[in-house]
């Protein structure tokens, strides 16, 4: 909601000035509160296909069912959305190198993020580690800043979970379970406070009898067995387990826009619409 008050607050400038501003091929300087071509202001973690309806004046609904399909689809490999999102202070070309005390890891560049939708990148990290020490993997995975950006995933929908479940187990062929940042005491509390109402029901992929409560720490269940056959039974489903397992590691990201490449899925939006 915070976004959106502030998305209309500045639309107007948006409105008069998108235009001038893709001929010119410069800023106007009346944007600066909302275009700051020095840091990168869009967050599509918060940024919606309704919230750039909003910012581009108009509330009539997209004709174009491509559009909306392109829109929702999920971008990974040989996928190329409309505009792809731009990684946040990272240089592709460069490769970073994790080496936590005690363990060995492999390089890790811009090209092994994977982007779903507009909204998050996620970067499976192929060394098994405590819950505590897979936290801190991705909080400092370039060794040399803490960013707290950059979390253990946090799957909140149908859509993103089938999208990790293709990424890690049949893209990645991961037969081992992977860490989440999941709280299965939060999924207990929440359950009982919406109990009976519809209003509020957080996204949930429990396996059978779980969570049991008993302990602290999410999963994911790789469905591939001990002799790396598929078991359609088990399902890459959470469960909540021991901090001191040992298990692969899921970072996720939210992806930031810079101002120029807004203005292109407005524009885009915009066309649609005219």
């Amino acid at each position: 909601q915070d976004f959106i008050n502030e998305a209309m607050k500045y639309k107007t400038y948006i409105i008069n000035h998108i235009n001038n501003i893709i001929n010119k091929n410069e800023l106007d300087n009346s944007l600066a509160p909302v275009l700051d071509t020095n840091i990168q202001v869009f967050d599509t973690n918060a940024l919606r296909r309704e919230d750039l309806r909003l910012l581009i004046g108009t509330k009539d609904v997209i004709k174009s069912d491509e559009l909306l399909q392109d829109l929702d689809e999920e971008s990974s490999g040989d996928y190329e959305p409309i505009v792809k999102p731009k990684a946040r202070d990272f240089n592709e070309k460069r490769v970073v190198n994790i080496k936590p005390a005690g363990f060995q890891w492999d390089h890790i560049s811009e090209r092994d993020w994977v982007h779903y939708k507009f909204e998050k990148s996620y970067l499976l990290i192929n060394s098994t580690v405590t819950k505590h020490e897979a936290e801190e993997l991705c909080h400092t995975f370039n060794g040399k800043h803490r960013d707290e950006e950059i979390t253990l995933a946090v799957p909140i929908s149908s859509g993103e979970q089938q999208f990790i479940n293709r990424y890690l187990f049949d893209i990645k062929h991961v037969s081992k379970d992977v860490w989440i940042g999941q709280n299965p005491y939060n999924y207990n509390k929440h359950n009982k406070k919406s109990a009976g109402s519809p209003r509020y029901q957080p996204y949930e992929n429990w396996a059978k009898g779980r969570p049991s409560l008993t302990k602290p720490c999410v999963q994911i269940r790789s469905p591939f067995n001990v002799f790396g056959d598929l078991d359609r039974s088990v399902g890459a489903k959470w469960e909540d387990v021991s901090c001191f397992r040992r298990n692969l590691v899921l970072c996720e990201r939210p992806q930031h826009w810079t101002q120029q490449r807004f203005i292109r899925v407005a524009q885009e939006l915009q066309r649609e619409l005219d």
